[in-house]
């Protein structure tokens, strides 16, 4: 089975042979002494071989994928080589090898994607985030963690905090509200449309959109943001969402049709509808639908420059189950 994976994802993963933890050879990461991701990669690969003899399809993907997101995250500041955010990007990234990959081997797609989004939360102090009575998941995502944190050469010893978990409040209120998460062009609005056609939209898209115009004139939305960004009215449209959201109370079904990938975003609703029952739903398409889709947002004037959807995916980090009562995963 591994040799099969190793085959098929063989162009995928010398793509990690160029992509170095270190500066130079001056400037050594002393997290990753062994050099490049694809020697990471396969150091962890041999951990979980020695860890299990008939590791699960999904361990095996998300072992040689974990840091997949490595390759288009690479930066350097003082010196130092980072990948900040290679986690979410990689939760992207991952979607389209994998759906190619279903079609020769059987898995579950959602699980490997989950595995490879979660697999830095013990560093970060967000191992609160899982649901620790999916015993399976942590079981694996453990495993994962493991073999991550053995299959490299280090001087440096990480520290990792398991954070507190909070029991999910039961809600008050017979009210819902569902708050959308994805990046630009994954489909949000689409799957509103689809799905969320009795719901009260609050959408700051809408309200850049209408305050924009009436002051700006008939202009893309682009050119609308760019306007307002200059002229320093990020606060007053900010403004003009908190006054949707509380219009949006009057209402028993809400729907927030924005990106909210970052944690800090998804807190400001929870605690907005703090007594309401709160839904997340994930879309994830794929890194290169996204793209494809952003490409043909163009027409519409709403086509904004790559570097900033992968900003969004960086943000991503594996939702909080405290905060909601229902997460849904969207992976098609």
């Amino acid at each position: 089975m591994v040799t099969r994976i190793l085959k098929e994802l063989q162009s995928d993963l010398n793509n990690l042979k160029n992509v170095s933890h270190h500066l130079n050879d001056n400037n050594l990461n002393p997290y990753h002494l062994e050099g490049d991701v694809y020697s990471h990669t396969m150091m962890v690969l041999n951990n979980l071989l020695r860890n299990i003899s008939h590791p699960s399809t999904e361990l095996i993907l998300a072992v040689l994928l974990h840091d997949v997101g490595k390759s288009i995250t690479r930066f350097v500041k003082d010196d130092k080589v980072y990948f900040t955010g290679h986690e979410g990007v990689g939760f992207y990234m991952a979607n389209d090898i994998l759906k190619r990959l279903e079609e020769k081997f059987k898995f579950d797609r959602l699980k490997v994607l989950k595995l490879i989004l979660g697999h830095n939360l013990i560093y970060i102090n967000k191992w609160h985030h899982l649901d620790y009575e999916d015993f399976d998941f942590i079981a694996d995502m453990l495993e994962l963690i493991s073999d991550d944190r053995n299959g490299r050469i280090t001087t440096i010893e990480r520290k990792f905090k398991l954070g507190t978990k909070k029991k999910l409040a039961t809600p008050k209120e017979d009210k819902e509200v569902i708050i959308m998460c994805a990046p630009a062009g994954a489909g949000k609005s689409t799957y509103i449309k689809n799905n969320l056609k009795d719901y009260f939209v609050v959408s700051r898209d809408e309200i850049v959109e209408e305050y924009g115009r009436k002051k700006y004139g008939n202009m893309d939305y682009v050119d609308l943001f760019r306007k307002i960004r200059e002229n320093n009215e990020q606060l007053l449209i900010d403004e003009f969402l908190n006054e949707k959201i509380k219009e949006s109370k009057n209402y028993n079904k809400v729907v927030i049709d924005m990106t909210n990938v970052a944690n800090k975003r998804q807190k400001q609703f929870v605690h907005s509808y703090s007594k309401w029952n709160r839904k997340l739903v994930v879309l994830n398409p794929g890194f290169n639908e996204i793209m494809k889709r952003n490409n043909s947002r163009k027409i519409i004037g709403k086509k904004i420059n790559e570097d900033i959807i992968i900003d969004m995916m960086k943000k991503f980090i594996y939702p909080n189950t405290n905060w909601f009562h229902n997460i849904e995963w969207v992976i098609d």
